[in-house]
């Protein structure tokens, strides 16, 4: 019942939220923040699929990859922040991205639901993930900044470098990818 609270305070108030989480400093509540966003959006997933057992797997898919990437990424924000001057640990990382998530998530569930809607119903499904990523990614920000005492300029230039990071691991892995394919080395061999 308590985490049901905290749910509905990071809706109606999210500073609020984050500022009692940082007072508290309880990593399990996190955790289980955490886990709700992602449950959330496997559902979105799981409500447009036709094909039950593919989607059944991409929503897994999605749940398992999408916990451990926000744990890599609170770790990596962790790095990133205290860098900068942020006076901060592991859980001043997570707790932001997990409280930022929640809305994200339901915007999506919200999103799914919609689209069942024929006609204009993926057409409508733009409304509902907008407006929980307003309330979402503002939370985020705000959250990083409070957590590790930052200005803003430094929480921006901050999360700047770390979608830099981000974007740049993932660009290399999947180039490193694509170069150890035995289906490119052949077709580079032909040419």
């Amino acid at each position: 019942m308590i985490y049901l609270k905290t749910i509905n305070e990071i809706f109606a108030n999210p500073v609020g939220a984050l500022m009692k989480a940082k007072k508290e400093k309880n990593i399990e509540k996190t955790l289980i923040i955490l886990v709700v966003d992602w449950v959330l959006l496997a559902l979105s997933f799981l409500l447009v699929g036709s094909n039950f057992l593919y989607v059944y797997f991409m929503a897994m898919m999605i749940f398992s990859l999408g916990i451990t990437g926000s744990i890599f990424v609170a770790l990596l924000a962790k790095f990133v922040f205290n860098i900068l001057g942020g006076k901060g640990g592991y859980f001043e990382a997570l707790t932001p991205l997990a409280y930022s998530e929640l809305p994200i998530s339901v915007g999506f569930l919200l999103a799914g639901i919609i689209s069942l809607i024929p006609y204009i119903g993926m057409i409508l499904t733009v409304v509902p993930i907008a407006i929980f990523a307003a309330l979402g990614i503002p939370t985020f920000y705000r959250g990083i900044k409070e957590m590790f005492g930052l200005d803003m300029i430094t929480t921006l230039v901050g999360i700047s470098i770390l979608a830099g990071v981000m974007i740049i691991s993932f660009y290399a892995s999947m180039l490193l990818y694509g170069l150890s394919s035995p289906n490119l080395i052949s077709l580079l061999m032909r040419a």
